[in-house]
């Protein structure tokens, strides 16, 4: 199958990230998926099921960028990206559920979220929104 160079969408096996990421959900097969999805694309993932296990990990092992679900049953992703930010306030971290309107959305980016993902969402989203928060971790940085 031939690819159609006058379709400007991007393949997804063509986007390569780079950096470490930490995948936050109690659902195992969706921090699974997420994880497969962007280890496929280059990037070096960690999971965690909890938010104290995600902030455990971050203690020993830190990520650019942490990927967390919104409802978790020991915490809720609000809460676990200011705990992140209170460790490292560089981490980009997106906010990911099922559960998006533009309140929640609103609220992200008020408390310092780099990216939303909406549940369901496609191999090439997931890569996107995480290539842009390690872009904009970087920036934080002086990176870029």
């Amino acid at each position: 199958m031939q690819h159609d160079s006058s379709n400007n969408s991007p393949n997804p096996a063509d986007l390569q990230i780079s950096g470490s990421i930490l995948v936050v959900d109690d659902d195992g097969y969706i921090a699974t998926a997420v994880s497969n999805m962007l280890s496929q694309a280059g990037a070096d993932v960690d999971l965690a099921d909890s938010a104290s296990t995600a902030l455990e990990s971050l203690t020993q092992r830190s990520a650019d960028v942490v990927i967390t679900d919104l409802v978790m049953e020991d915490s809720n992703g609000f809460d676990l990206l200011k705990d992140i930010h209170a460790i490292d306030n560089s981490i980009s971290v997106v906010i990911m559920t099922s559960h998006a309107n533009p309140d929640l959305e609103s609220k992200a980016t008020d408390i310092g979220a780099n990216g939303f993902l909406r549940k369901p969402f496609d191999s090439m989203t997931c890569v996107q929104v995480a290539a842009a928060a390690l872009n904009q971790r970087r920036h934080k940085l002086g990176l870029i």
